[in-house]
């Protein structure tokens, strides 16, 4: 293969993959973005295999077949409860390809590697393997299998501290040492302490902010993919994980915004305090003939009036599995007279756009999600 048909290709999928993330943008083609997607990872693989051959090919497509049935059972099998820490999963099986693919590239090639390469390898162990450790964390917590408040080691931020200090040492020692046995230590020194650093970085930030960290973990598993591509020199993989890693730093800043916190805010683990609402006077009546009226009385007797009505969906919902309950709700105003919308906060629920998929399950309409 040439190295114009190669640009060519490459192009070809960068701008696929582009195209569908460009489409994710609104709910109406988001399906047809995801089958853009699905193309352009499945002409990566394809243009990976021709332009590297190996000499067990057929071992290449086994562990693609295992890996796309595997991926295919978990999708189908996965409530759209548990779609969030599926995901953290996923982020953290793509840390765990990149650092391993990082580290075998840096003990075959040894003293070949350019030094971009050989930085980019040792980068692509670190990035990879603490959003390896750091995903998993995310969704034990989301899946409750990990305590889910902000957990606080004795000194964490010295251990935190220490821990980076390591981790830089061992990256320069292993890059110095480069062709020596030593140097192999170090990586995998390197592997074993950034996966340490992952799960102390990660079980200091609270439930309520793991849709930050799910998108932080997505920028860094782009990351380390681009790491991973300046090691193997394959600009796809480089675009690619590029791509990925921007739009995943993106979506991180932008639900800080959306929570009014600041980046080192969601790290630091410690939510900001919030003052007690004031005492207000509760109605227990409602003038309906002199009846005493329930709250949920009353609740549908505001309801019979309203003409114009915006339910702000969040993890509630999702927890009780109560979105068909509230379409039926949403029928049932639009049947009296009433205009009704969705307010969806961008962090509600527990991943980006948690809530659009719980409500695009029970088909409410796209127009009506803002």
């Amino acid at each position: 293969m040439g190295f114009p048909l190669e640009y060519l290709i490459a192009g070809v999928v960068i701008l696929l993959f582009l195209g569908g993330i460009a489409l994710f943008r609104s709910p109406r083609t988001a399906r047809l973005g995801g089958w853009l997607n699905m193309l352009a990872y499945a002409g990566a693989v394809a243009f990976v295999i021709i332009r590297y051959p190996t000499q067990g090919p057929e071992f290449v497509l086994i562990a693609v077949l295992l890996g796309g049935t595997l991926g295919a059972i978990l999708a189908i099998r996965v409530s759209m409860l548990g779609v969030p820490q599926m995901i953290a999963f996923q982020h953290g099986c793509g840390g765990t390809a990149a650092f391993l693919i990082a580290f075998s590239e840096f003990i075959r090639m040894g003293v070949d590697l350019t030094t971009l390469a050989l930085v980019g390898s040792v980068l692509g162990m670190l990035v990879g393997a603490v959003t390896f450790s750091g995903s998993l964390i995310a969704a034990g917590k989301l899946a409750r299998k990990i305590e889910q408040r902000p957990v606080f080691l004795p000194g964490h931020l010295t251990i935190l501290l220490g821990l980076l200090v390591l981790m830089v040492l061992l990256s320069v020692f292993a890059v110095v040492q480069i062709g020596l046995p030593i140097a192999i230590g170090s990586a995998i020194g390197l592997i074993v302490i950034s996966v340490v650093m992952g799960v102390v970085f990660t079980i200091r930030i609270g439930g309520a902010d793991m849709p930050v960290i799910i998108s932080f973990f997505n920028a860094t598993a782009g990351f380390a993919a681009a790491f991973c591509g300046i090691a193997l020199n394959n600009y796809l993989l480089i675009g690619c994980g590029a791509c990925v890693a921007a739009s995943g730093s993106l979506l991180t800043i932008t639900m800080c915004r959306a929570m009014n916190r600041s980046l080192l805010g969601v790290f630091s683990g410690i939510r900001p305090s919030i003052a007690e609402p004031a005492e207000v006077a509760e109605e227990t009546s409602l003038e309906a003939g002199g009846i005493e009226a329930s709250a949920f009385d009353r609740a549908i007797a505001i309801l019979k009036r309203a003409k114009d009505v915006i339910i702000a969906p969040g993890y509630g919902m999702a927890l009780s599995q109560a979105q068909e309950q509230v379409h039926s709700l949403e029928k049932w105003l639009e049947q009296r007279g009433a205009r009704v919308r969705y307010a969806i906060h961008p962090v509600a629920g527990r991943m980006p756009g948690h809530m659009n998929v719980l409500l695009a399950e029970v088909e409410v309409g796209y127009d009506k999600l803002f």
